[in-house]
């Protein structure tokens, strides 16, 4: 095999690695990409498996060449989740990387040669084995970050379970049809690609948004919460700031009721957000229970009664707008809204983002986990618009100010270097953004629309000894 056709071959299983994804993010609920976000997953998916499929055109055959392809995505996806365990477990940087990496990779390598001896003289296994992986990874992976968040409540796993029949399914069929899966494996490529397309385009027309239906109209008021990630009272200019980066906010604090001693219950997102909704401390509803240094997966007390609950039982429709992954539906904090609506960054986190960041390779820079405020506060108009007559209450999360900061151009001219640590000031720029955004929203409400605004903790710049003296991530830090 020629390594141009390698390469071809390895951009066709780029492209339908992003397929199956985006198929499993309709499936299960999350939002479509943006095309620009498709645009670019595409070339980054195509070019980096056409670079490894150039490396392997040493394999002549075409499955055993497509399981090298698997393979390699395997052990890079892994290593870069055992070097991330072995960090947490207070490794350096470069030995995590040095462990992590190498042991996927090597495990990967013997899987496969495991896997190539004992199909060889069973290709219908060998196919059927490989269109199934193909389709079980991007997908396994996807649904245990993109749709839940975690990987470890019973619902996941039960989701796993499913996913793994379904893709047996698909590898019997596989192994049926397997002469022409192996003689045409680009054309089979091909059109799955072209299949998935045809699906997933048509699934997200038929399921576009929609919104609750109009509520009797009554004298109640409409209410927004909205909730601030990582932003310090200090940053306020209704605070004694002078910077002037939050505008909107100020003139929103100028003409409301603004409160000088209130504090979060809790320093991370998942246990400060089951307090908002439950009006309860982390240690009686349960949300992101903390054992020592390690932040656990702990969801909402299902005994407990919700704000949104409570909304609902006076006569409001209820929606929630949020893009952070510890608020994902799986930690129970969508109990009550009528529409949740928790899709992350580019839609949902591509593959290789995480391996990529372990390396300290820089990718996607900011945007990469969450939804921008301009994003956050289209679809929050869109609800507003929608959902016109009886009252309504809406929770809208803005994620900006939690690093990695990437702030656009416009804001960083603007804010300058206040500060002489230059991650202050990219945070500023971040709030200056959200601000911006949030001004639009704002304006969409009428005078009688009541708004609470609030942060769900706030962020610390060197304030603090780091807990993790040998941490790659900004110094910023919060959650301990």
């Amino acid at each position: 095999m020629t390594v141009l056709l390698a390469a071809a071959r390895g951009a066709l299983f780029g492209a339908l690695l992003l397929c199956v994804e985006e198929l499993t993010n309709l499936v299960l609920g999350q939002a479509a990409l943006l095309l620009s976000d498709l645009a670019y997953l595409f070339a980054a998916y195509t070019v980096a498996m056409a670079i490894i499929g150039a490396a392997l055109s040493w394999i002549r055959e075409s499955t055993p060449h497509l399981m090298g392809l698997l393979a390699c995505c395997f052990g890079f996806m892994a290593g870069g989740k055992i070097a991330e365990e072995l960090w947490w477990m207070k490794l350096s940087q470069w030995n995590a990387d040095a462990i992590g990496y190498p042991a996927a990779f090597a495990l990967a390598t013997l899987g496969l040669w495991a896997v190539l001896q004992h199909t060889r003289s069973r290709p219908r296994l060998r196919v059927g084995l490989c269109w199934a992986g193909i389709a079980y990874l991007p997908a396994f992976r996807a649904m245990n970050i993109n749709a839940f968040g975690t990987a470890s409540t019973p619902e996941v796993l039960t989701a796993d379970a499913v996913l793994a029949i379904i893709c047996g399914v698909l590898g019997l069929v596989a192994a049926r049809f397997s002469n022409p899966l192996h003689k045409h494996v680009n054309r089979a490529i091909a059109w799955s690609i072209v299949v998935l397309l045809a699906l997933t385009g048509s699934g997200r027309w038929l399921t576009r948004a929609t919104f609750p239906d109009a509520a009797p109209a009554t004298d109640s008021a409409d209410i927004v919460l909205i909730v601030i990630d990582t932003l310090r009272t200090d940053r306020l200019g209704s605070y004694g700031y002078e910077g002037n980066i939050t505008p909107n906010i100020d003139a929103l604090a100028a003409k409301s009721l603004r409160y000088t001693d209130a504090g979060s219950p809790a320093s991370w997102t998942l246990p400060a957000f089951g307090s908002l909704v439950t009006g309860r401390y982390p240690g009686e509803h349960g949300a992101g229970a903390h054992d020592g240094d390690e932040n656990t997966q702990g969801v909402l007390n299902e005994d407990l009664p919700t704000l949104a609950e409570h909304m609902g039982k006076a006569g409001y429709r209820t929606g929630a707008i949020v893009t952070n992954p510890y608020l994902k539906r799986t930690f129970g904090l969508d109990r009550g809204f009528d529409s949740y609506s928790d899709a992350l960054g580019l839609a949902h986190i591509p593959m290789f983002v995480q391996p990529l960041r372990m390396l300290k390779i820089p990718v996607m820079e900011g945007r990469y986990f969450y939804r921008p405020a301009n994003i956050m506060v289209d679809e929050a108009i869109a609800w507003w618009r929608a959902t016109q007559g009886g009252p309504r209450f809406l929770m809208l999360h803005l994620m900006d100010p939690h690093d990695p900061y990437n702030p656009p151009a416009e804001d960083v001219a603007a804010v300058g270097s206040p500060h002489s640590d230059p991650d202050e000031n990219a945070y500023d720029a971040e709030i200056r953004f959200m601000d911006r955004a949030l001004g639009r929203f704002l304006d969409a409400l009428d005078d009688q629309t009541w708004v609470i605004l609030t942060a769900d903790h706030g962020e610390t710049f060197g304030e603090h000894p780091d807990p993790y003296p040998k941490d790659y991530w900004p110094k910023t830090r919060h959650g301990h």
